[in-house]
C-alpha cells in the first residue's frame, strides 16, 4: 500500500517542485472511519438485534453529553481568558472543560440550595459559556467565511493512529452505559448497588423536592456531589430521573476520554514524540478499571480526570522560572479542589498527596522558598472551591466533614451506634489491618489485580526507572507513594480506591528519551488492550445477553424490582422497604417510598422492623418489601444491624411483599 502519493505543483515563480501528499489511509478522515468501525463492531457483538437500541442512545445521550462537554469548554475558555495562561493543544481543551464542569457543578449546587434549580435555570448555566464565546465566534465567523474542514481531514496522522486501540473499548462503554443501572457489574465493584442507593438516587430525590436538602435516611446526601450535579441538572433537562439515567452514564464515558486526553497532552507537553504520547492516552482508557468506571453512574472516573489536571499543572510548574510557577499552581489547585468535591477521598489522595510530592521535589532540589508562595495558592484556591460543600454541611448537621470525623466534629442526628458502624464499615476486616496483611491487600488489590490490567504497573515502573533523573519522575514517584501510603493507612482497601492515579501513572510515559522507547510503548498498549478485551467480554458477554432480553435503553425499572409491585406507582400506596436501599429502581413518588441506607438504622434497634420501618409493622400502612436475602447479608456484615426475625415464616430466598 502507497503511504504517499507525490505530485507536482508550480511556484510564483513558475518552478515545478515535488510535494507528498499523504494517501488516504494516513489521513484523520480514515482515523475517523476506523474508530467508527470498530466501535459499530463491538456494539453489533454485543447488542446483536438489540443494535439499534443502542446506536439511538448513543445518538441522543451520548450527542447531549458532547455537547455538554462544549458548553463546559466554551465557560472555561471564559474563566482562563484573564490569566492568559499559555497554554494549547489537548491541555487546553481539558483544562478548559475540566474548570467548566466544576463551576457548573459549583452554580447548580448554590441554586439548588436555594431552591432555584430547574429546567429554565439549568439550560442558562449551559449557556454561559456558548454566549460567552459567541461575540469571538462571530468575529472569527467574518474574518474565516470558509471552514476548512476537508483539508484538516486529509492531514496525516502518525503515532495518533494508536488510539484506535482504544476503539473497540470505547465501544466496551457504549454498550455499558446503554444498558439499564442495575445490572454492570454485579457482582464485581463497580457494583450497580452504590448507583441506584445514591450516585442516581440522591439527585432523583433532589429534583422531585425541587430543592436540595439532607436526607436523613440516606447519609450520602452529605457527601460532596460535584458528579451528581450534573445528574441533577440533566434531570431537570430531560424531564425526570429515569430519561436522564442514560445521559447520567454517558457522562462518565465523556470523563474517561477527557482524562486520556489530558494524559496526551501532558506527555505531549514533555517533547515526547506523538505515539508515545498516544500510548500514554490509550492505556488509560485500556485499563480495565477506566473501562468499567467509564460505563456506570460512578464519581471515580471524573475524581481521575481532576486528579489528572491537578498534577498536569504541578509538573507545568515544575517546569517553568520561579516567576512563572502561580498560575500554573493556582489551575493545579483549581482541579484539586473540583476533586475534593467530587469524592471526601480526594482530600488526602490529591490534595494533602500532591502538596507532599511537591514539598518533597522542592526539598530534594534545595528551593523550597520558592515553592513556598505557589503551594499557599495552590492551597487555598482549593480550599476555596471546597469549601462550598464544607460550609453545606456546617449548616446542615455542623459538622463539615460528616459523616467523617464525627468522633471530633460532631455526629449529628447519629446514634452512638451508627458512629461505630460507620466507623467499622470504613475501617479494614480485622485480619487486614495489621501492617503486613495491608500490604498483602496492596499487592492483590492494585499491583496484580486484572483490573488494573496486569502489564500497566510493569510498564508505568520501568518508565519512572528509566527516567529517575529527572524531576517530574520525582513528582510522579512521589505521588504515587504517598497515595499508596494514604490507601494502606487510612482506607478500607478497595482497588477502586487506587484507580485515580491510573493517568497521573500514564504520564510517566513521556518522561522516557530512549529511542526505542515508541517502539516498545505502543507494543505494550497494544497488549495493554488486547488482554483488557479478554477480561472484560465474559462479564460484559453475561450483561449483554441480559440485556437483549429488552433491558438495553429501557426506561420503566418497575420491573427489575419484586414481582408483585407492577402497577403500585400509579396508585397512592406507600411503599416500604426492607433491606435494601436500591431506591432508584422504584419509579414511585418520593414521599411514598420509604429506604433507609444501611448507615442510617438506628444503632441498637430491638429487630428488623424497628430498624428499616422505624416502627412496628403492625403500624405501618402500604406495601411492605422484604429482601430476605439482602438482610441476612448486612446483619451479617455489619454492626448493629439485625437479622430476620424467628417469626418470619416465609422463604428466606426470594423477595416478599406483604400488605399492611
Amino acid at each position: 500500500m502507497r503511504m504517499e502519493k507525490p505530485t507536482l505543483r508550480k511556484t510564483p515563480d513558475q518552478r515545478t517542485v515535488v510535494s507528498l501528499r499523504p494517501s488516504f489511509w494516513q489521513s484523520r478522515a480514515a482515523f475517523l472511519l476506523t474508530i467508527v468501525l470498530l466501535v459499530a463492531a463491538v456494539i453489533a457483538l454485543y447488542a446483536r438485534e438489540r443494535w439499534l437500541a443502542v446506536v439511538m442512545l448513543m445518538l441522543s445521550d451520548g450527542l447531549c453529553v458532547a455537547g455538554w462537554v462544549l458548553s463546559a469548554w466554551l465557560l472555561g475558555k471564559f474563566i482562563l481568558r484573564p490569566l492568559r495562561v499559555d497554554i494549547s493543544g489537548a491541555l487546553a481543551f481539558t483544562t478548559a472543560a475540566g474548570l467548566g464542569l466544576g463551576a457548573m457543578s459549583l452554580g447548580a449546587l448554590g441554586l439548588g440550595l436555594a431552591g432555584l434549580l430547574n429546567a429554565w435555570t439549568s439550560a442558562a448555566l449551559l449557556a454561559i459559556g456558548p454566549l460567552a464565546a459567541f461575540p469571538r465566534l462571530l468575529a472569527w465567523a467574518k474574518t474565516k467565511p470558509d471552514i476548512p474542514i476537508e483539508r484538516w481531514l486529509r492531514e496525516p496522522l502518525r503515532g495518533e493512529w494508536l488510539l484506535a486501540l482504544t476503539a473497540p473499548l470505547l465501544g466496551v462503554m457504549v454498550i455499558g452505559a446503554s444498558i439499564v443501572p442495575g445490572l454492570l457489574w454485579k457482582p464485581a465493584d463497580p457494583h450497580p448497588y452504590d448507583a441506584l442507593e445514591y450516585h442516581l438516587q440522591i439527585p432523583r430525590e433532589w429534583y422531585e423536592a425541587h430543592r436540595i436538602v439532607p436526607l436523613h435516611h440516606n447519609v450520602f446526601s452529605y457527601f460532596p456531589n460535584g458528579v451528581e450535579m450534573h445528574y441533577l441538572m440533566a434531570m431537570h433537562l430531560r424531564g425526570g430521573p429515569w430519561a436522564a439515567m442514560y445521559q447520567c452514564q454517558f457522562f462518565s464515558i465523556a470523563w474517561v476520554l477527557l482524562t486520556a486526553a489530558t494524559v496526551y497532552g501532558v506527555v505531549r507537553e514533555m517533547s515526547a514524540s506523538r505515539a508515545t504520547a498516544s500510548a500514554a492516552a490509550a492505556i488509560v482508557i485500556a485499563t480495565p478499571w477506566m473501562t468499567m468506571l467509564g460505563s456506570v453512574a460512578y464519581t471515580e472516573s471524573a475524581l481521575a480526570l481532576y486528579t489528572a489536571l491537578a498534577v498536569a499543572w504541578v509538573l507545568r510548574a515544575l517546569r517553568d522560572d520561579v516567576a512563572e510557577r502561580l498560575k500554573p499552581m493556582l489551575l493545579a489547585g483549581a482541579m484539586a479542589g473540583f476533586a475534593c468535591g467530587v469524592k471526601y477521598t480526594a482530600v488526602p489522595m490529591v490534595l494533602l498527596a500532591l502538596a507532599a510530592s511537591t514539598i518533597g521535589v522542592a526539598i530534594v532540589t534545595r528551593n523550597l522558598r520558592d515553592w513556598i508562595k505557589p503551594l499557599l495558592i495552590f492551597t487555598a484556591v482549593a480550599i476555596a472551591l471546597f469549601s462550598p460543600w464544607l460550609i453545606r454541611n456546617v449548616v446542615w448537621v455542623r459538622n463539615p466533614v460528616f459523616p467523617l470525623a464525627m468522633s471530633t466534629l460532631g455526629r449529628g442526628h447519629f446514634d452512638e451506634g451508627q458512629v461505630e458502624r460507620f466507623h467499622i464499615a470504613h475501617s479494614p476486616p480485622a485480619k487486614d489491618r495489621p501492617l503486613p496483611a495491608r500490604l498483602r491487600s496492596a499487592v492483590n488489590a492494585i499491583f496484580t489485580d486484572w483490573q488494573y490490567g496486569y502489564l500497566f504497573w510493569p510498564l508505568c515502573a520501568v518508565a519512572l526507572a528509566l527516567a529517575w533523573r529527572r524531576r517530574e519522575a520525582w513528582l510522579i514517584g512521589g505521588y504515587l507513594l504517598a497515595v499508596l501510603i494514604v490507601w494502606i493507612g487510612f482506607t478500607h482497601l478497595l482497588g477502586r480506591f487506587y484507580a485515580l492515579t491510573i493517568p497521573v501513572a500514564a504520564m510517566a510515559l513521556g518522561l522516557v528519551h530512549w529511542r526505542l522507547w515508541p517502539v516498545v510503548s505502543a507494543f505494550a498498549t497494544a497488549l495493554i488492550a488486547i488482554i483488557s478485551l479478554a477480561l472484560i467480554h465474559a462479564p460484559l458477554e453475561h450483561f449483554a445477553q441480559l440485556a437483549r432480553h429488552g433491558f438495553f435503553g429501557i426506561d420503566d425499572l418497575i420491573w427489575m424490582t419484586a414481582p408483585g409491585i407492577a402497577g403500585v406507582e400509579k396508585t397512592d400506596t406507600p411503599v416500604w422497604l426492607i433491606g435494601s436501599a436500591e431506591a432508584f429502581l422504584y419509579p414511585i413518588p418520593s414521599a411514598r417510598l420509604h429506604y433507609r441506607t444501611v448507615f442510617d438504622l438506628p444503632g441498637h434497634p430491638p429487630d428488623m422492623y424497628q430498624a428499616w420501618l422505624g416502627q412496628d409493622a403492625d403500624q405501618t400502612r402500604g406495601l411492605i418489601v422484604i429482601n430476605p436475602m439482602e438482610v441476612d447479608r448486612l446483619s451479617r456484615t455489619y454492626f448493629g444491624v439485625p437479622g430476620l426475625p424467628d417469626s418470619y415464616t416465609w422463604p428466606r430466598d426470594e423477595v416478599r411483599i406483604v400488605p399492611k
